[in-house]
C-alpha cells in the first residue's frame, strides 16, 4: 500500500501526470476514503489538463496541417481522463472541512471533431501527393496514410477504393525459376517440383511471387534456383575388420585360506567367488559407398538494370552406405551394433545415379525456400 501510494506521488512529482492519475484513481475507486489519493489524484488531474490544453493551445497557434493528429490525440487524452474521475462517487477531503473535490470538465466533443476533420483532410491530401508521383515506394506512403484514417473515420471519401489502389501500385512482382545449368539433363520432374512452392509462405506485405510467367506480367525482380552442377562419385568397395570382445562368467573358485583349505561363511558354507574370462570375436565388414553431390545458386536479379543483387550457395547430398559383415570367433562377444550388421550376408546393388540425384530434391528445395525467405526484404524497395 506504501509502495502504491509513493508511486502515484512519485509519477505527480516527475511530471508524469497521467500515470499519477491512473495509479490514484484505481486506488481511490476501490476506497474513496483513501485521503493521500484523493489529494494526488485532484492535483495530478488538474495539472493533466492544464499541461495539455497549453500544448493544443501551442500547436494551434504553429497552424499546421501536420498537428492535426497530435490535437486529436490530446483532446482524446483529456476525454479519456475526464471520463475516468466521472466513475468516482463524490470525494471529499476531511481535513478541509469535508471539502468536496470537483474535477473540472472541458466540453471536448466539438474541437475533437474538428481535430478529426483536419487530422484525416490532412492524411488525404497527404496520399494524394505520393500517388502523383507514380513512384512504387511513395505509393506505399499513400497507403499507410490512408490506412492512418480509419482511427478517424470507417468511410472518408471513398478511402477504400483509394487505399486498395495505393496498395496495389506499391507491389513488387517476382518471378521464380528454376534453372538447370549443369550442362546435362536432371532427373525428369526435378526443375518442375523445385518449381512447386508455397507461395503464401513466400509472400510479403509488398511483394508478390510467382511461378509460372504470365503473358502480360511485369515482373520487378527474378529469383533464379539454379542447379549448376552434379558431383557422383565412383562405386568404392572396401573391408574393415575389427574385433569385438566381452568379459564373461565362467564358473566359480573357491576361497582357500593361507593353509589351503576352502574358507566357510558364518553359517557353514563354502566360500566361493565367480570366475571370468575374455571372450573375443574378428568381424570383416565389407562397405559400398557411392555419394552424389548437387550444388548451385539462388540468385536474386533486379530486372531493371539486369543486375544480381545476392547470390546464395546451395547444396545437396545423397549418400549410399550399405554393410555386410562375417563374424569368426565367439558371437557372444559381439555387439549390437555388430549383430546386426552380420544380419547383412549378401551386397546389395549400388544405386543408379540418376536416382541418387533424384534423392537430393527434398534437401536442396528446402534451402532454396528457406534462402528466398531470408532474403525476402531484398525484394521490398
Amino acid at each position: 500500500m506504501l509502495l502504491s501510494c509513493n508511486a502515484s506521488k512519485r509519477a505527480l512529482r516527475n511530471g508524469d501526470y497521467d500515470r499519477s492519475v491512473y495509479l490514484s484513481w484505481k486506488k481511490v475507486k476501490r476506497n474513496a476514503n483513501k485521503q493521500k489519493q484523493v489529494l494526488v489524484l485532484e492535483e495530478a488531474f488538474k495539472k493533466a489538463q492544464q499541461r495539455d490544453m497549453e500544448e493544443i493551445s501551442l500547436l494551434k497557434q504553429e497552424n499546421k496541417s501536420e498537428n492535426w493528429d497530435n490535437i486529436y490525440e490530446l483532446y482524446n487524452g483529456i476525454r479519456r481522463r475526464q471520463t475516468k474521475v466521472k466513475s468516482l462517487p463524490q470525494l471529499y477531503v476531511k481535513k478541509e472541512n469535508n471539502r468536496k473535490v470537483v474535477f473540472p470538465q472541458i466540453d471536448v466533443d466539438a474541437q475533437l471533431l474538428e481535430a478529426k476533420k483536419g487530422a484525416a483532410n490532412y492524411s488525404y491530401e497527404r496520399a494524394l501527393k505520393y500517388l502523383a508521383t507514380k513512384n512504387r515506394n511513395d505509393a506505399r506512403k499513400a497507403y499507410y496514410e490512408l490506412s492512418g484514417i480509419s482511427k478517424y473515420y470507417k468511410d472518408f471519401a471513398a478511402t477504400d477504393s483509394l487505399k486498395n489502389y495505393a496498395y496495389n501500385a506499391g507491389l513488387t512482382y517476382v518471378l521464380v525459376q528454376a534453372k538447370n545449368q549443369t550442362g546435362m539433363p536432371l532427373p525428369p520432374g526435378y526443375e518442375d517440383e523445385l518449381k512447386k512452392l508455397n507461395i503464401n509462405e513466400l509472400n510479403r506485405k509488398w511483394s508478390i511471387y510467382e511461378t509460372r510467367e504470365s503473358q502480360n506480367g511485369s515482373y520487378d525482380y527474378i529469383v533464379s534456383m539454379n542447379v549448376k552442377r552434379i558431383d557422383a562419385s565412383p562405386e568404392r568397395l572396401s573391408e574393415n575388420r575389427y574385433v569385438d570382445k566381452k568379459t564373461i562368467q565362467d564358473g566359480w573358485e573357491y576361497v582357500l585360506d593361507k593353509n589351503g583349505n576352502v574358507m566357510k561363511d558364518s553359517l557353514g558354507n563354502d566360500i566361493k567367488n565367480p570366475k571370468y574370462k575374455t571372450i573375443f570375436c574378428e568381424v570383416i565388414e565389407r562397405i559400398q559407398q557411392k555419394s552424389v553431390m548437387v550444388t548451385g545458386q539462388v540468385e536474386f536479379i533486379n530486372l531493371s538494370n539486369k543486375q544480381v543483387i545476392k547470390s546464395v550457395p546451395i547444396s545437396s547430398e545423397n549418400r549410399f552406405d550399405f554393410r555386410i559383415a562375417i563374424a569368426q570367433g565367439d558371437l557372444n562377444a559381439l555387439s549390437p551394433e555388430s549383430l546386426e550388421k552380420i544380419k547383412n550376408r549378401l551386397p546389395a546393388p549400388f544405386p543408379p545415379t540418376g536416382s541418387m540425384v533424384a534423392a537430393t530434391l527434398p534437401l536442396y528445395k528446402q534451402l532454396s525456400v528457406q534462402a528466398i525467405r531470408d532474403n525476402g526484404s531484398l525484394l521490398d524497395d
